[in-house]
Formats: C-alpha cells, sequence, structure tokens
C-alpha cells in the first residue's frame, strides 16, 4: 500500500494592534478610582502566499441548475485575493473599545475595612489555531492506495497523483460535484463573524481583624459571540426529516458537495453565550504562632448554550447541539457549572521544642517533641450537570445517515431516584445515580423536549484531602534537616465516574467506574 501527501509551506499571518489609557485617581484619603479604556483589534488571518481559503455555503454557486445540481444551490469556495475577494476573506472589527472602572472605598477611617467594585469589556482571540491551520484544502493533495499498487517503488510516484491546482482551478466552483477537485466534505468560515467579548464586573467586601482577613463578594461574567467547537450546517431540517421521499442529498441545505452524507464544518462559530455568576467568601490567616489558613468558598451558576472549544466538558460529551436551527434551545446549565466548591489549606506547627511554647529549653526532648508540623489541603466539590442522549438516535430516529445528528430524549418524569443517588444498580455491576424511567424516545423524527443538561441532577462530586507530617532538626543555626510524610486523597476517597447516559446502553443511569488512591511518600530536604 502507499499513502503519499503534498502540501506547500502556507504561512499564515495575523497581525494585533492594541492601546490603553489608564489614571489611578486618588479622589480623598478613603476613595479611589481606577479609570481606563482599551482598544484592541486583531487582523483577520491570511497567507504571504495566497494560500487562504474557506467555503462559503451561502454564496451563490455559479454551476447551481447545471448537472444534477439544483437551481438556486449556494457553496462556493473563497479564495485569497482571487474572484473578487481581497486579502481578508472575512471581516475584521475594528471598534472594539474596552472601558474600564474600579474603585476601592475604605468604610472606616483605619482602613481596615474596605469595598471594592469594578467593570470592564474584555475582548477575546477571534480565532483559535484550528482555524488558522484549516483553509487549505486546494493547496495540498493526498493519495492513498491498498494492495495491489499500480506501479514500483523504484519508478516513484506517478506524476499526476498529488498534482496541485493551478490558478485557473481555483475559481469558486472549485470542490463542487461533477468538477476535477470535486470533495465530500467542506471546512467553512461566517465572513461576517463578530467579535466576541465579555462583560466582567465583581463587588467585593475586605476585614482585616488582627492577622485575620475575610472577604465576601460577587462576581459575574457575561460573555457574547463566543467560538464555539466546530458544527456540522449541513444537516437535514425538522420539516424534512419526515420526508423520506425525497432523496437524502436534496433534503440538505447544502447539495453541491459529494456524497449524500456531505459535511460542511464551520469552524469558530459565534453562537455562543455564557452567563457566569459566582458569591465568594474567604478567608485568610497570615502564618504567627504557628498557625495559618487559607480558607475559600465558592457558590457559583453558569449558563451557557454551546461547548467552547478547548475548554474541555467535565461531566460528559452530551452537549452537542441537537437542532442548529434552534440555538436557543441549547441554554442551559453549563457541563462546567459545580455549584459548590470549598477549598482549605490549614497549617499548624506543634507549639513543642525550641522557640516554642513548650519544652523550649530541653534539648533532649526537642529532638523527640519539637519541630513537628501538620498540614493539609482539602478540597469538597459538587458534581457537575450532564444531558442525556439516545444511542445512534440521529440516524434510527431522526434518519439522518451522516451520523452526526444527536437526538435527545423526552423528559417524561422526576429524574432524582426516590431513595437516593449511589443504589446497587439492578443486574449491571455499578451504582445507580438516577431514574432511567424519567426519560421516553421521542415519537420518529422529532426531536426530545430534554434540555442540554437536566435540571436537577448532577454527576458525582469530589472529596480530597492531601495532608502532609513533617518534623525538621535543626543541625547548625544555618543548617537544618527536614522529614516529610506526604499522604494523597489521605482518606482513600473514591472519585466517582460520570453515569452512562445513553438511551439504549446497557448502563444506561448507572455508574460503571471510580477512580482516585491513597498515594503516600516520604522524603528528606537538607537546607543549608
Amino acid at each position: 500500500s502507499v499513502s503519499a501527501e503534498s502540501i506547500p509551506s502556507i504561512g499564515k499571518r495575523i497581525q494585533y494592534y492594541g492601546g490603553y489609557l489608564q489614571d489611578d485617581w486618588r479622589v480623598n484619603p478613603r476613595l479611589t478610582l481606577n479609570l481606563g479604556l482599551r482598544y484592541e483589534t486583531e487582523t483577520p488571518a491570511y497567507g504571504v502566499n495566497d494560500y487562504f481559503s474557506f467555503f462559503d455555503p451561502w454564496a451563490p454557486n455559479p454551476l447551481a441548475g447545471t448537472g444534477d445540481i439544483p437551481a438556486g444551490a449556494t457553496g462556493i469556495t473563497r479564495f485569497q485575493n482571487r474572484n473578487g475577494n481581497g486579502k481578508y476573506l472575512y471581516n475584521w472589527p475594528k471598534t472594539n473599545f474596552g472601558p474600564r472602572f474600579g474603585f476601592a472605598y475604605k468604610l472606616t477611617g483605619s482602613g481596615d475595612t474596605v469595598i471594592r467594585g469594578g467593570f470592564g469589556i474584555y475582548f477575546g482571540n477571534p480565532v483559535t489555531s484550528a482555524l488558522v491551520e484549516n483553509g487549505n484544502a486546494p493547496f495540498g493533495q493526498t493519495y492513498s492506495l491498498a494492495h495491489p499498487v499500480p506501479f514500483s517503488l523504484k519508478d516513484g510516484l506517478p506524476g499526476t497523483w498529488l498534482a496541485l491546482p493551478t490558478d485557473a482551478d481555483l475559481v469558486p466552483a472549485w470542490g463542487t460535484r461533477g468538477t476535477k477537485f470535486a470533495q465530500g466534505s467542506a471546512s467553512s468560515l461566517d465572513p461576517n463573524r463578530p467579535s466576541n467579548y465579555s462583560q466582567n464586573f465583581n463587588l467585593t467586601l475586605q476585614r482585616q481583624w488582627k492577622k485575620i482577613s475575610f472577604e465576601a463578594g460577587y462576581l459575574g461574567n457575561l460573555s457574547r459571540h463566543v467560538p464555539s467547537t466546530a458544527i456540522n450546517l449541513n444537516v437535514i431540517p425538522p420539516s424534512l426529516l419526515s420526508r423520506t421521499d425525497i432523496p437524502e442529498r436534496s433534503r440538505r441545505p447544502f447539495t453541491v458537495l459529494n456524497g449524500d452524507q456531505s459535511n460542511v464544518s464551520i469552524g469558530n462559530a459565534t453562537y455562543g453565550i455564557s452567563n457566569y455568576q459566582a458569591f465568594i467568601f474567604k478567608t485568610e490567616r497570615r502564618f504567627a504562632n504557628g498557625i495559618a489558613w487559607l480558607i475559600s468558598y465558592t457558590r457559583t451558576k453558569w449558563i451557557d448554550n454551546v461547548n467552547f472549544p478547548g475548554g474541555g466538558n467535565p461531566s460528559n460529551s452530551n452537549d452537542a447541539i441537537q437542532n442548529i436551527y434552534n440555538i436557543r434551545g441549547e441554554r442551559s446549565l453549563s457541563t462546567g457549572s459545580f455549584p459548590n466548591r470549598l477549598v482549605m489549606s490549614p497549617i499548624v506547627q506543634l507549639p513543642f521544642g525550641k522557640g516554642r511554647r513548650w519544652l523550649n529549653g530541653n534539648s533532649v526532648l526537642d529532638v523527640l517533641a519539637g519541630g513537628w508540623e501538620i498540614s493539609t489541603l482539602g478540597t469538597l466539590q459538587s458534581g457537575g450537570p450532564f444531558g442525556v442522549t439516545v444511542l445512534n438516535g440521529g440516524i434510527l430516529y431522526l434518519g439522518d445517515s451522516s451520523g452526526g445528528q444527536v437526538l435527545r430524549p423526552d423528559l417524561v418524569g422526576n429524574p432524582n431516584l426516590s431513595g437516593g443517588r449511589g443504589t446497587p444498580a439492578v443486574g449491571v455491576r455499578g451504582v445507580q445515580w438516577f431514574n432511567t424511567a424519567a426519560f421516553a424516545i421521542p415519537p420518529k423524527f422529532t426531536f426530545g423536549n430534554a434540555a442540554r443538561t437536566i435540571p436537577g441532577i448532577y454527576a458525582p462530586g469530589l472529596v480530597n484531602f492531601d495532608s502532609m507530617l513533617a518534623k525538621t532538626f535543626t543541625i547548625r543555626e544555618i543548617v537544618r534537616a527536614q522529614f516529610r510524610w506526604e499522604a494523597l486523597n489521605t482518606g482513600n476517597t473514591p472519585s466517582w465516574g460520570v453515569p452512562s447516559t445513553q438511551i439504549g446502553a446497557g448502563t444506561f443511569g448507572v455508574v460503571t467506574s471510580a477512580g482516585g488512591r491513597r498515594i503516600m511518600q516520604c522524603g528528606l530536604k537538607l537546607s543549608f
């Protein structure tokens, strides 16, 4: 067999320009204002050799109405600096002004109680690396052939196999079915994509009492036009799902590519919204008299409608878009929304031995009882919400054989178990986590009414404590040795996996995996 590719150097470029004005104004001894204005803009990506292109699914195709391509068909390939296109193939936002405002006000003359707040607009990166790395379809060729190969290795590849398109081939109809370089899929980009931005705001109250500080506050982040992971635009519209009398290709919105299940993937689609709000409480004691701590608690609520690129999915992978013709219907709790999180890290030096409260003058007892220190890092965190889908629902029930359609069930009851979560599953090894009878497969050719994440049920949470016990030996004034015993996951607490969330799977609703184990280690450190 043989596989070979020819991809010339593309040379993508982007320029970023930014500037800011900022002033800290002390209005009076109690009030300070932070004022600012930022401007930033980033050019669209372009290729130094004019090697940049993308599929525009909405532009009229010049071959529409010829051959088996229906009249009115849309979808062309746009090439940089060709066919009436300029250097940039998508819009260049130039009005990205981001104001900043902050304040700090001392409620008392001593300054031990302060209220702080702020607001700002921040613009995100308009593209991800995936967008810059794509857009090279005509400028690289790949050839693969299994046995029997009709040539000898000593003769080399036939010259026509990896021939790149000429300038005459780079026309709007490039990739269209029936042409020399017909394609079965295409990478798309919205040429009018807006800038993504977020509005950040916060208000906190801080109090210092002796060596202990307290802080309580509220913060929010409202993001708009957030880029999402790649979305297939070429899915059958809901009104045509049941029209099996019409060929599948003809029921798709873009019919100019090869195949009945051609994929038109739009990258960095700016369809995303994100609303994040949090209440925070923190207390900290600076190290003194052998005691210190840092404790923080966060109560959050995060709502979004897309899975962000690079953001991962802490709960499961079932938050793909069910109906791209109804993006509003995707709005739900984010899979990254963990309602409660408590983190604590106390440090305690036992009050025995040299330089401490007791046994300070007894060098013999200091060797045994002095220099001990205990610390821990503990995390208690709620689980995240998750969604439920139908196994192979797009193919079996929606009739879209591309395999890219996601089908969610109908929510017909209370998904919470009457006896509580964590009961042993019946007939399957694992833990029953939610009521599977609350979900039903919707009628054929219809979408389910269940939200992207199911309200009221969450994946298993996290309980973890990492602990340390250490003893310091003073050999000389400038030479010390420390023995440390550390235990990761001190309580050997299991970390439960996410339950199976696909109707049709044999383990639907059951947690079948768990991780987490106690790891202990010892160390010796010499300081001089």
